[in-house]
């Protein structure tokens, strides 16, 4: 088998369970999600970008907004540059899913600092306020949801952009407020937020479950499909002890019909099926 026909990359142990993997096909689309997420980021970008430098300077105060500090416009194109280098990647990188979540946790967390720096450039404490980087930590997963073990370390990562970001104000001479109830209340949303984030991942992880107890059939695991006809279709499979490559054709339940006619399908399938168990070529 093809390495893009393998089943890739979920494996975790969440809850004294082990979950080694889901279809080849689920995971291709986990993994085109990631450009999706990307492209979402980038308009966020775009948007940031117009509203804070140019509505905010034409319309002062009408919108409760300042235009950013320098470094602000810099991050946010950063930013920008970053969601649209993914976007790209994603569309070339559909045959290796795995690789492409990898990228996108990764993509999480500097997207959260490229919020998290600028916001935080001249850090103040408000008992309501919260960061920005909220969004990034609840979005992401729910478009490109990975296995709850990764997008926990992920998120709690990305949620701990906004501390060091204060931090580094805090060295180039920033007053920052020090105070442990000021902190938390700063900081606790996006932890909260982080351990909300993982339950995209759980819902994924219960419905590929379900898929592959689905695709079980006798021996085999069926992967993807490879092609239907007037009758039924065929799977790409593979036998779970032999590890031998295989070719499973089902019947469709809409053409199998009732009475007599049902009886008649299965009797032309039975045929079919003792005639392509008397083929011997290797193809």
């Amino acid at each position: 088998m093809k390495p893009d026909d393998e089943i890739t990359g979920f494996t975790a142990a969440v809850s004294g369970q082990r979950l080694t993997s889901i279809p080849a096909d689920m995971a291709r689309q986990s993994g085109r999600r990631v450009g999706v997420a990307a492209v979402v980021l980038a308009v966020f970008w775009i948007i940031a970008l117009v509203v804070r430098n140019v509505l905010s300077e034409s319309y002062p105060g009408a919108l409760g907004l300042e235009a950013w500090p320098m470094p602000g416009s810099l991050f946010a194109g950063a930013g920008l540059v970053l969601s649209v280098a993914l976007a790209v990647a994603a569309r070339r990188l559909e045959d290796r899913p795995a690789l492409l979540l990898k990228l996108g946790l990764v993509f999480q967390v500097v997207t959260a600092g490229l919020v998290a720096f600028p916001s935080q450039w001249h850090p103040f404490v408000t008992p309501t306020r919260i960061s920005w980087v909220c969004v990034v930590i609840l979005v992401y997963p729910s478009i490109a949801p990975n296995t709850p073990g990764r997008t926990l370390l992920a998120s709690l990562a990305a949620a701990t952009m906004d501390p060091l970001a204060v931090w580094a104000a805090g060295l180039r001479g920033v007053p920052v407020d020090t105070h442990p109830l000021a902190l938390i209340s700063m900081f606790l949303p996006n932890y909260l937020c982080a351990a909300v984030s993982v339950v995209p991942a759980h819902i994924i992880r219960h419905l590929s479950h379900q898929v592959r107890e689905a695709r079980e059939l006798g021996g085999y695991r069926l992967g993807a499909l490879l092609g239907s006809g007037g009758m039924g279709q065929v799977f790409r499979a593979e036998h779970r002890l032999l590890a031998r490559p295989a070719a499973i054709k089902v019947v469709r339940p809409d053409v199998l019909g009732t009475g007599q006619a049902r009886h008649i399908a299965l009797e032309r399938f039975k045929r079919e099926a003792k005639a392509a168990a008397l083929l011997r070529s290797p193809h």
